[in-house]
């Protein structure tokens, strides 16, 4: 998910920093998002037989071992603009459309995980919608030192630092690091974006505004 070519706009801003750059930071991960890179790769998923499980594991304990705190937050209900979306992703038909903004096609991965957080001790939270957004706010009032995701929604939520592409293999670890202070440095915009056409229904989702400082 994310807004259609914003990394790419946004490249210029961002730089590619080692994994021990993130000691001593909080970080708000989105659960879901973690979920979803691990169900995807098809790779792991011949492999192992808990794709998201194994994922989770060794990520948290790469990151606890050099020292970062980890905040996940978990999914609460779509807003009813996200609705045909998730019916997408889950293949529903037209007399099958959802009727709530309730999650169901990742829930069970998302409670195994849950579970194994539990065990290893490491705190979530639920938010009422969007954990993006939850992560976001975090970051943005100082709760959070930053958002670990490869969503760009967060941008548009209020983070202020954003990791993504994250590595943890032994031989490079690595991530990628933007900050909206540098996006302003680099570039010398103010990003105005719409996330769903319903927002601004004569402006196409292709056209992102980039308007002067």
């Amino acid at each position: 998910m994310g807004v259609h070519g914003l990394w790419s706009i946004i490249s210029p801003a961002g730089h590619t920093v080692p994994l021990s750059r993130l000691a001593g930071r909080t970080l708000a991960v989105d659960l879901s998002g973690w979920v979803c890179q691990a169900i995807k790769a098809k790779s792991l998923a011949q492999k192992v037989q808990k794709p998201h499980l194994r994922n989770l594991f060794f990520r948290v304990s790469t990151l606890y071992r050099l020292g970062a705190s980890l905040v996940f937050v978990i999914d609460g209900e779509a807003t009813q603009l996200k609705w045909g979306t998730l019916d997408k992703r889950e293949g529903r038909g037209e007399e099958r459309r959802r009727r709530t903004g309730r999650r169901t096609i990742l829930q069970s991965y998302v409670n195994e995980c849950c579970n194994l957080l539990d065990s290893l001790g490491v705190p979530y939270i639920r938010s009422k919608g969007e954990a993006e957004a939850l992560c976001s706010i975090l970051n943005y009032t100082g709760m959070a030192d930053g958002v670990l995701t490869n969503d760009s929604d967060s941008f548009l939520y209020g983070a202020t630092t954003v990791y993504r592409d994250l590595h943890t293999t032994e031989r490079s670890p690595t991530v990628e690091c933007y900050t909206m202070k540098a996006i302003h440095e680099k570039l010398g915009t103010v990003f105005l974006a719409y996330r769903y056409h319903t927002f601004a229904p004569n402006i196409p989702h292709s056209r992102l505004h980039l308007l002067p400082c």
